[in-house]
């Protein structure tokens, strides 16, 4: 390996250092702006759950009613 390719090598792995340390700022403001404009994972989940439970409950009435009827 010559000197300049001992100094490219250098530079590059400074660079490829540098480079996300530079860019976490930027990386964190976005994520802050994302965060911030999305709604709540937690009110969407709620939401889920209480559909999914509906109609759970809504299933085993239906089922409940049916085994009624065939008795």
């Amino acid at each position: 390996m010559t000197v300049g390719q001992t100094i490219w090598a250098l530079a590059t792995s400074v660079g490829a250092v540098a480079l996300p340390v530079a860019s976490a700022p930027l990386f964190l403001a976005v994520n802050a702006l994302r965060q911030a404009f999305r709604p709540s994972s937690d009110a969407r989940d709620a939401a889920r759950l209480h559909f999914w439970m509906a109609a759970a409950n809504d299933g085993a009435a239906i089922e409940e009613k049916a085994d009624a009827l065939a008795a």
